[in-house]
């Protein structure tokens, strides 16, 4: 049999060397081993693969890497035992530099890998600029669309991205990554975007007059924000077709910005003031992320997939992905997270208040007739999403032991010891002495420890990604467990109820009518009748439901179903208010830089200031900050201190996330992540502690008959 070509390695891994060469000869393929890099430069030209080592010390690897790749005419691989964040770094700066190197961590590694990889390199058609010119003039250019997903089941604002591919008659089908470089290379990149254009336009429309009402998301290349050309084409093409574009939205690459100049910023505005959405594809790959959003008018923010496909291997890609959908929550956008390939990350990132859904868990990219059989069938996977279990913990502590256990022993004399006590192992403790003491944590009930020791264990040195991988496993069971919707932060003098919703209901709880904010008061109505606060057009406003007693505001009563805008700072609303005196009753509502309000309640002269029950609520759309900062709707620490950590609501509970450089102290344990807000445990930010209590309980006797009597 001939051979299928030259497989060069040049590795120190004798079983894994064994391995390449025992597939490689099976598939027909010559093996050499060289014990040198550099001598993998002799015959390079002629190599269908080159397999090499990456051991971390000396940059001249990277030097010798990126030449090979010049010279060979097959595919490099490099198998390397660097941990992932190194490994991460080294992907973006290789793709950074158009160095064609396919990198892989050496617990990762299979021989199916080479295998696609060769069956790519034998296989992939090649194009030239002519040839996709001819395919675009053609109508060769098909567009297959993914469908996007919203992670609350009982949402069903559907839609698709619209992704191309060439089927070419002798060539076959050609995906984007072999022509799109190609297109904006050659002054291709117009043609090829509207093609896309105006197939989508017209799939949306046949979906429409069939009944199904879906978004559609277009990419839109940095190339065509070097003039007004597309954006005359486009808005043609809306026109053309009569395109909703609340219905559309445009996926800008961070470098489509173009750092804010001048003719991008116009282009962009324009769009978004004619109503599309505009959202910043791969957020978080590119240079200039910050002064991306915060100059210019984007409403979506996607998070990279490959932040997202590394959310259970790497602690560093979890805690960015937390951190970009609390930055999204604050910035008021929505949050779409592409790379959803597991149930378990879809409902990991559920539980972080991500929007939108895309992914291979969901679906790859289909044919226009597959989409709406797609979303019916949907409509019915996603009830048992709804009420799918996660993993069991016991599973996830069983993982834990076997890694443990399985762990090569330093020396002969080593004990390890499953405890919850000081140190597990002699010696300098490692991820793996520190791990020991969770199991025991676990089954005595200390969640909260045993969540704060997988926080020790991810972040000590030479973790080993197996063990890493189990830990994120068992973190995700912990933080469910700890999780609560509802809570109170109970301090010395007060009690503030923390209440997420972007609409409460205020007033008298009767036996019909339960408000979200309950306040047993004869001078109130009941809840449904009395008082809202909620969020419009960006802003918080109040709406008096047609109380009995009214509400005023100065000597104005508001007028009932009309909402009223709250002005930043203080507004009185005094409750049953006559010529005759002062009014009986009052609420205050303080809007805070944050975004948020805080309400108190007080019977009697409103003039005197003060709460005349020792409750307040503290009421937030999306992020409430914390700290001595002047923005921080809860103050903690001196006045004029840094913002300490930001609290939000999660799918699955309240959740506070401290701020760069900052640790939050809960039940006696130090964070620097983001954790649930676990009740029945101290928290601790700054100079206050508060008792962290689940909300919704029924007041204490006093309390109760203290209202009741004064209200009387």
């Amino acid at each position: 049999m001939n051979s299928k070509g030259c497989i060069c390695v040049c590795h120190d891994d004798d079983a894994l060397v064994a391995e390449l060469s025992f597939w490689a000869t099976s598939a027909g393929y010559e093996v050499v081993r060289q014990d040198r890099q550099a001598a993998l430069m002799d015959g390079a030209s002629r190599l269908a693969a080159a397999i090499l080592q990456l051991t971390g010390t000396g940059d001249e690897e990277i030097d010798i890497i990126q030449a090979l790749s010049t010279r060979t005419g097959g595919k490099v691989l490099v198998i390397t035992a660097l941990d992932a964040k190194t490994i991460s770094s080294l992907r973006r700066l290789f793709q950074e530099k158009a160095v064609d190197v396919v990198l892989i961590a050496r617990d990762e590694f299979n021989t199916r890998q080479l295998a696609d990889l060769l069956r790519t390199k034998e296989t992939q058609p090649e194009l030239d600029r002519q040839t996709l010119a001819d395919s675009i003039a053609s109508g060769f250019v098909k567009v297959h669309y993914q469908p996007k997903v919203p992670f609350r089941v009982e949402s069903s604002a559907y839609g698709v991205e619209a992704l191309c591919r060439i089927q070419h008659p002798e060539l076959g089908m050609i995906f984007p990554d072999n022509f799109i470089p190609l297109a904006e290379a050659h002054g291709l990149i117009l043609e090829l975007t509207d093609a896309v254009t105006v197939q989508a336009f017209r799939d949306q429309k046949v979906w429409d007059q069939q009944g199904t009402m879906l978004r559609m998301a277009i990419n839109i290349s940095p190339r065509l924000m070097g003039d007004m050309a597309w954006f005359e084409l486009f808005e043609h093409r809306c026109q053309e077709h009569q395109v909703d574009p609340t219905r559309i939205t445009l996926e800008v690459t961070e470098s489509s910005s173009q750092g804010g100049k001048l003719l991008a910023l116009e282009i962009l505005s324009r769009l978004r003031l004619k109503g599309f959405l505009l959202s910043i594809d791969d957020f978080g790959t590119g240079f200039s992320s910050m002064e991306t959003l915060y100059k210019l008018p984007f409403g979506e923010l996607k998070i990279d997939k490959g932040f997202v496909l590394d959310f259970h291997k790497s602690s560093e890609a979890r805690t960015l992905v937390e951190t970009t959908a609390t930055l999204a929550h604050k910035l008021g956008l929505k949050i779409c997270a592409e790379g959803v390939e597991t149930e378990e990350l879809f409902h990991e990132l559920r539980n972080l208040q991500c929007d939108d859904a895309q992914g291979y868990f969901i679906s790859k990219p289909i044919a226009a007739d597959k989409i709406l059989p797609f979303f019916s069938q949907w409509e019915i996977d996603k009830q048992r999403l709804s009420s799918a279990a996660s993993p069991n913990k016991l599973q996830a502590i069983h993982g834990l032991l076997a890694e443990i256990l399985s762990a090569p022993d330093d020396g002969d004399d080593e004990t390890i010891v499953l405890s919850a006590g000081a140190v597990s192992r002699s010696g300098q403790e490692s991820a793996s002495d520190i791990t020991a003491r969770i199991p025991a944590l676990v089954m005595a009930g200390d969640m909260l420890g045993a969540l704060a020791q997988v926080h020790r264990a991810m972040r000590a040195d030479g973790i080993a990604p197996s063990l890493s991988r189990k830990l994120l496993s068992l973190q995700g069971e912990l933080e469910a467990s700890l999780a609560v919707k509802s809570l109170e932060l109970v301090g010395p003098s007060s009690t503030l109820e923390l209440v997420a919703a972007a609409s409460v209901t205020i007033g008298r709880e009767s036996s019909s009518s339960k408000g979200d904010i309950s306040i047993p008061c004869r001078w109130l109505s009941r809840a449904s009748k009395n008082l809202r606060l909620h969020v419009e057009n960006s802003g918080w406003h109040i709406c008096d439901l047609g109380s009995t007693n009214g509400h005023f505001i100065g000597d104005k009563r508001l007028v009932p179903n009309e909402p009223l805008p709250l002005v930043a700072g203080e507004t009185l609303v005094e409750i049953g208010k006559t010529a005759a005196g002062p009014a009986p009753a009052w609420l205050r509502f303080q809007v805070n830089p944050d975004g948020s309000v805080r309400l108190s309640f007080g019977l009697g002269d409103a003039d005197e200031k003060v709460s005349s029950v020792d409750r307040q609520w503290i009421i937030f759309d999306r992020v409430l900050t914390a700290g001595g900062d002047i923005a921080a709707g809860l103050v903690s620490g001196e006045s004029g201190s840094a913002a300490l950590a930001d609290i939000s609501m999660r799918e699955n509970g309240l959740w506070i996330a401290p701020r760069a450089g900052q640790v939050v102290v809960l039940g006696g344990h130090e964070f620097a992540q983001a954790v649930p807000l676990a009740t029945g445990f101290a928290l601790q930010l700054g100079s206050a502690t508060w008792s962290v209590e689940t909300g919704g309980q029924p007041r204490a006797p006093d309390e109760s008959v203290h209202l009741a009597s004064a209200c009387a």
